[in-house]
């Protein structure tokens, strides 16, 4: 028997995509099966770069309605129907994933079909949304952080997932280097594969510091959708106020909150993101948790687009070294073009003394996250609270096996001994800060090793 809706049977003809025919068969049960009565309208695509997602247009029972069809590989595939059918419903978060209708699969193996039903156009738009808007959704992206924090099934997701913490970043920037380093540039090319390999080596050289900041600052593992960028987030008016869909689980996986904090921020217009940290900060605190100061966030926020950063030169570099591949050098320039950089800061640089830059820029400059051999603004502009070595008085005062109640060298009351994060950052109420009985010590301890440092400046990373 033919399929009931007319003209089904061209949906995708001639596109040469795998597993048509077991999708317009799944797209006909979903519209009602044999019983169902209509016409395929057409078809639109959302993504032609990729020519995997698309909307598909029906008139059914003199209703006009619309579909999403998305090609996936199959272990993304089952990723996200993890994420939709497990893993968010485990913290009673079910509605927050997209609204997958139905999947089939190729019957050679070579993708599987979802298809969810419309959202419409309701994403965020991150210059003309609603301050109601905003504040609903970076809610739900806190109690998403929130809820997953240290919950079992982080080990399952980081399985079928991935790990988006420091392995991600180091791992990054390490096959960056390895796929550059292979890469024979003509004369042409030499001069951006050099910057290139400059810039992923100094990230190298400040892997132990950014590692330290991580554990000591970034707060509880949890589950991160991965790709939280504003038009990943659907915000849908309805009479009971807005509800909230995140769709394109691909890159589901588990580490800090600042990686998908920090993708959320980045489309934003820089006056709107303090506003936005602070509607975070207010949903997280309800759950006991209390951020980092700006001076972490920053830097946490940094190590993130850094991670990124060095994630987009390994394919490119990957195709000029196997296939000779001729846009590899241009998806390289364009990584590496300041146009295409990270854009302003968002949160304001905490103000300092003249005297103090002056005095800092005398001393031997250290690391400053974000600031590569090449003069370039952090990416929200603000230094870390621990270079890679402080002069020796200051070491001793931080990591020192200082007495909890006796004097240290300066007179004050020392930190206790306090080389590791679980041991800086004690678990009260799944906090990120100090125990108050360590909080004035060690924040002196943080103002000096600031002014020990000098100000990153310079143009846009």
């Amino acid at each position: 028997m033919g399929p009931m809706i007319e003209g089904l049977d061209q949906l995708l003809d001639g596109y040469g995509q795998p597993g048509v025919p077991e999708l317009r068969g799944l797209v006909q049960e979903l519209l009602g099966g044999a019983s169902a009565t209509g016409r395929f309208v057409g078809h639109s695509e959302l993504k032609p770069e990729t020519r995997r997602v698309f909307r598909l247009r029906f008139a059914v029972d003199g209703q006009p309605g619309t579909l999403i069809a998305k090609r996936l590989s199959p272990a993304t595939a089952g990723r996200i129907e993890l994420a939709v059918k497990r893993w968010l419903p485990a913290v009673g978060l079910g509605d927050l994933g997209p609204p997958l209708a139905g999947s089939v699969a190729d019957p050679h193996g070579a993708c599987v079909w979802h298809v969810y039903d419309d959202l419409g156009p309701h994403e965020l738009d991150p210059r003309h949304a609603s301050a109601e808007a905003v504040q609903a959704s970076v809610e739900q992206i806190a109690r998403l952080h929130t809820r997953f924090a240290g919950h079992a099934l982080l080990g399952e997701v980081r399985l079928h997932g991935g790990d988006l913490g420091m392995h991600f970043f180091e791992s990054n920037v390490r096959d960056a280097i390895y796929a550059l380093d292979a890469w024979t540039a003509g004369p042409i090319h030499e001069s951006l594969r050099n910057r290139l390999l400059r810039r992923l080596d100094a990230l190298r050289r400040e892997l132990p510091d950014r590692r330290r900041l991580v554990e000591e600052w970034g707060g509880p593992e949890t589950l991160l959708h991965g790709d939280l960028w504003a038009e990943n987030v659907f915000v849908t008016p309805g009479p009971h106020g807005l509800s909230l869909r995140l769709i394109d689980w691909d890159y589901v996986g588990v580490g800090p909150f600042s990686y998908d904090l920090s993708t959320f921020l980045l489309r934003f217009p820089s006056e709107r993101r303090p506003s936005i940290l602070e509607f975070y900060r207010n949903a997280v605190e309800e759950s006991g948790w209390e951020l980092p100061t700006p001076d972490n966030l920053n830097a946490l926020f940094e190590t993130a687009e850094y991670a990124r950063f060095a994630n987009r030169i390994i394919w490119p570099a990957i195709a000029l070294v196997t296939d000779k591949a001729e846009w590899g050098a241009a998806a390289l320039a364009e990584v590496e073009d300041p146009s295409s950089r990270l854009p302003c800061p968002c949160l304001r640089p905490t103000p300092r003394a003249t005297r103090r830059n002056e005095d800092a820029d005398r001393r031997p400059r250290r690391l400053q996250y974000g600031r590569l051999r090449g003069g370039r603004r952090p990416f929200l502009g603000l230094p870390p609270i621990r270079p890679r070595a402080a002069p020796t008085r200051l070491r001793r005062l931080l990591v020192g096996r200082l007495s909890n109640h006796g004097p240290c060298r300066s007179g004050r009351r020392g930190v206790g001994h306090v080389p590791r994060a679980d041991a800086t950052i004690r678990a009260r109420r799944q906090i990120f800060r100090l125990p108050n009985g360590c909080r004035d010590a060690s924040f002196r301890v943080a103002d000096a090793l600031r002014r020990c440092e000098p100000r990153g400046g310079g143009s846009r990373l």
